[in-house]
């Protein structure tokens, strides 16, 4: 305990814990510290989610909070009895009961301490001016745990690898320019998004790509398939975790049907479903919906698997991990199938957006047919085809080169042109 809290004897965060540029989220976070309800950061591993909390503290130090009423742990590598944790803390730290002082306690990994939401509860509860700040890999355990047992009583917080926004930050200390002096950084940033397609991770930022590479495949893959998910749910078979995550790192977008796969892999259909939501609930992968009929209903049959992330991805088609990128950076979690037709990503946010990817070639009217037919069957004006490098409108659709999707996909989304030069058209 008194190793995990240096800052009891020093009065800080030792610096060579603290990067010079925190993740976005940390700022929504250093808002809600003086509210009552509990923040839970949930997330791939490798993300930041133990520096988030670092900095935190080291926030509440620099404005006046006493080190003693800072507690953290960290339950990824030991396994503690948190009653006992906290009497401890009361008798030899803070020598007061929590109850009776304003404390701000850490809890890192909180899913793998047995019994959490309940004991989280009762800490919650009884104990008005304690703040809680929570987290944890595994998706599954954290979900059903606090909709359960902490109903109202905490929000939610996804720490997902980096953007190219951030990434851009962190590495190069700078922000994207307004869309008016784009051309003059295009060369420069067309560069930089191809470094950030490898280093997806803060720690990797500065890495080169073996090295890059190595760190996402022995510190992020292998860490989660032979370790994170067996300790969470019940996967006896890692090399069956391990040759799925393989194939959808190897073949980005491809439809996940599972009674195929069953078939090919020669494991039971229910095996091979339980273990592609282990992948999907441990941030590995992510799973699209197909939107079918009318209404724009979901379907869970057929749905197409990605890697989280494009430095996830093992496949040597740059139109794969590009089309990767584009479901990263939107948090697409729909695409739409209709016989031949196919649109590659349908956000649903607040206004339907279908967004096509179109990078290998010239884009020809031909590659259009697909997201044609889907704004003509849902009544739609817009939406969006991601290029290469041609720009402009076709009758409704925009042409929006990848890296000014990428810097100003907001404003493109909201329906804002302000991302694309005025006037042109094809």
């Amino acid at each position: 305990m008194y190793d995990l809290n240096p800052w009891w004897e020093t009065g800080e965060v030792p610096r060579d814990l603290l990067p010079s540029q925190p993740r976005t989220l940390f700022q929504e976070l250093r808002d809600s510290l003086d509210r009552r309800q509990a923040e839970v950061i949930v997330g791939l591993r490798r993300t930041g989610k133990t520096t988030l909390m670092l900095q935190l503290i080291d926030h509440l130090l620099r404005r006046g909070t006493d080190p003693r009423s800072i507690l953290y742990f960290t339950f990824d590598e030991r396994s503690r009895d948190l009653r006992g944790l906290l009497r401890e803390y009361e008798e030899r730290v803070l020598r007061s009961r929590l109850r009776d002082r304003r404390i701000y306690l850490f809890l890192d990994e909180v899913h793998k301490l047995p019994g959490w939401p309940e004991e989280v509860k009762l800490l919650y509860d009884f104990n008005p001016n304690l703040k809680l700040v929570l987290s944890g890999s595994a998706s599954l355990n954290l979900m059903r745990g606090a909709g359960e047992s902490l109903a109202g009583r905490c929000v939610f917080h996804r720490l997902d690898p980096l953007s190219f926004v951030e990434f851009l930050r962190l590495r190069y200390g700078e922000s994207p320019p307004p869309p008016e002096d784009f051309e003059i950084s295009e060369r420069r940033l067309s560069i930089h998004l191809q470094e950030f397609l490898l280093r997806g991770f803060p720690e990797i930022v500065r890495a080169g790509d073996q090295e890059a590479r190595r760190y996402v495949r022995e510190l992020v893959l292998e860490r989660i398939l032979y370790r994170d998910i067996p300790q969470s749910f019940p996967a006896s078979e890692p090399e069956l975790l391990k040759l799925l995550a393989e194939l959808l790192c190897s073949s980005p977008g491809m439809v996940l049907n599972v009674d195929s796969l069953s078939k090919e892999l020669g494991r039971a259909k229910k095996t091979v479903g339980d273990y592609l939501s282990y992948l999907e609930l441990s941030f590995v992968i992510r799973r699209l919906s197909n939107l079918r009929g009318s209404m724009l209903a979901v379907s869970r049959k057929n749905r197409k698997g990605y890697p989280c992330h494009p430095s996830l991805c093992t496949t040597q088609d740059h139109t794969r991990v590009i089309e990767t990128l584009v479901m990263s950076e939107t948090g697409a979690q729909f695409y739409w199938r209709l016989r031949d037709l196919e649109v590659d990503f349908v956000l649903r946010n607040g206004r339907t957006m279908p967004v096509e990817v179109k990078y290998a070639q010239k884009v020809r009217e031909r590659d259009l047919r697909g997201i044609r037919a889907f704004c003509r069957r849902f009544g739609l004006e817009r939406g969006l085809v991601i290029t290469r490098e041609e720009m402009g409108r076709l009758d409704g659709l925009e042409l929006v080169p990848l890296l000014r999707f990428i810097l100003y996909r907001e404003r493109l989304l909201g329906g804002s042109e302000s991302g694309l030069p005025g006037g042109q058209t094809r």
